[in-house]
């Protein structure tokens, strides 16, 4: 396990790069994958739920919307706004 911060650390606005993901579960896994997620895509927080609940991420190819518990297994860093493909 990667050691690090995640997307549910995440705050609103936040441009962050995707380092890791830490969940085994193959269904979780091919989601996000389809979700057009891979390792070192550049990703934005765009909505936090109540109680950071839920996590609107908006990806390379659409937005997509993770609970928690999956935000926290997605290791992200932090990066500038002009590393990316989403400014």
């Amino acid at each position: 396990r990667h050691q690090g911060p995640t997307l549910a650390d995440s705050e609103l606005g936040a441009t962050l790069r995707v380092d890791a993901f830490d969940d085994t579960d193959a269904e979780v896994l091919a989601y996000l994958h389809g979700a057009g997620l891979p390792i070192g895509a550049v990703v934005r927080v765009v909505a936090i739920g109540p109680r950071r609940s839920v996590f609107s991420i908006e990806g390379p190819t659409e937005t997509i919307v993770l609970a928690r518990e999956v935000a926290a297994t997605i290791q992200a860093t932090p990066v500038g706004r002009d590393e990316g493909p989403l400014d």
